[in-house]
């Protein structure tokens, strides 16, 4: 030790640093004082695993109602074939415009129909429990026209829509988005 002129006392020397990437570091310390050791190996893979036990918690506990729905796979298999009663409805000619309105949705088919008994089923894209289906309401007598009362959470998803008669001969079908007010359902869909 060297005494320093000023007050004659012993001073030590200065430790010696090295620089480690990023960091500087006392020279001759064992691994555990070095800050960076334990940021980079040990705190960053607890908090990833603290993390990743979060997510599964989550993801186990959450309250998702289903996947898609158990055709969806069929769908995809084969997306340029039309189903049978697709098919029947594009050999009728069939269409239809459905218009949302303020209290009411009203359906206008292209030609009369040979039936009343229609039922229009509203299906999420994704979620199989948010599925529903209404009986439609005929107007006048030609069989041509149709209503239903908004459902409450109309606006609030997206809807593919069906429309089928209680014989399943037929369907129409399209897809309603959260601010589209009217749309065309065909045996095609959109």
């Amino acid at each position: 030790m060297s005494k320093s002129p000023l007050l004659n006392k012993p001073t030590k020397s200065e430790p010696e640093y090295i620089k480690v990437g990023f960091f500087k570091v006392k020279k001759g310390l064992p691994w555990y004082h070095y800050r960076s050791v334990w940021l980079i190996l040990i705190i960053i893979p607890v908090l990833t695993l603290i993390a990743s036990i979060s997510m599964v918690y989550t993801a186990s506990t959450s309250n998702l109602a289903g996947g898609a729905h158990e055709s969806y796979y069929k769908k995809g298999l084969s997306p340029n074939e039309l189903a049978p009663r697709e098919e029947e409805a594009k050999k009728m000619g069939l269409s239809a415009k459905l218009s949302v309105q303020e209290k009411q949705i009203l359906i206008d088919f292209n030609k009369p129909l040979n039936t009343d008994d229609l039922v229009m089923k509203f299906q999420h894209p994704t979620l199989e429990a948010k599925d529903f289906s209404l009986p439609l309401q005929v107007i006048g007598t030609d069989k041509q026209h149709f209503f239903i009362a908004v459902p409450e959470n109309l606006r609030k998803n997206k809807w593919d829509i069906f429309i089928d008669p209680s014989t399943d001969k037929w369907r129409v079908k399209g897809r309603l988005l959260e601010r589209e007010d009217t749309i065309d359902l065909t045996p095609f869909g959109q």
